[in-house]
Formats: structure tokens, sequence, C-alpha cells
């Protein structure tokens, strides 16, 4: 993989990290916060289909590319309008520093309530 090119980069998506804060009851509480806002092209993987609690859920998959920055990890995710991608893999493009290739699935609303309760 070459240069990414700034043409290719044509959605505006949101990178979010959880943070936690105190629930006054001596927990914690965990909420997604925006901590950039960056261009990407988004990439349709494939689909798959896997059973949990009994419910045939659907799975697609994605590649989602961004510029490079060096604090993405696997514990954020991307938000594109209402869609929601969990990032599984990072990969820094022939370790170039140039830009990050992020694995992700897409939630569909019977994945995020099983994942995102």
């Amino acid at each position: 993989m070459g240069l990414i090119q700034a043409g290719n980069l044509d959605k505006r998506v949101r990178i979010q990290a959880v943070i936690e804060t105190d629930d006054g009851g001596g927990g914690q509480t965990q909420a997604w916060t925006d901590v950039a806002t960056v261009w990407a092209s988004i990439t349709p993987g494939f689909g798959r289909e896997f059973t949990t609690a009994r419910q045939l859920t659907p799975e697609l998959s994605h590649v989602i590319t961004i510029r490079y920055r060096s604090w993405v990890t696997a514990k954020h995710r991307i938000v594109y309008g209402s869609r929601i991608f969990p990032i599984h893999a990072v990969a820094d493009t022939n370790e170039r520093h140039e830009q990050l290739v992020l694995t992700c699935s897409e939630l569909t609303p019977t994945t995020a309530a099983v994942v995102y309760p």
C-alpha cells in the first residue's frame, strides 16, 4: 500500500474513547466521549452471522483508513453518523507513520445491545 491520497479520505468520522466516572454510589459508570474528528475511508469487508443468546446475530467487518495517530488503539471506536465501529486491530501501514488501517466490525442494533448493555 502506498501513500494515502487525501481524496480517498471522504468520510468525516469521530474517534471515541471510553471514560469512567464515579456513579455516586461507590461504583463506576462508563461512557464514550469524542477524542478526535478525522477524515477516513471506510471499505466494507465481509459479513457473517453467529448465534448469541439463541438469536442469529449479523456482524459486518470493515477496513477504516485514517491518517497516522500514535495514540489510536483497539480500546477506541469509530463513529460515522449513527454507525458504530469497534476497532479490533490497528496497523501502521509499512510502519511509516503515514496512515493507520483499522480492522473494525459494525455494530447492528442487535449486537450493540449485546456489546454495549
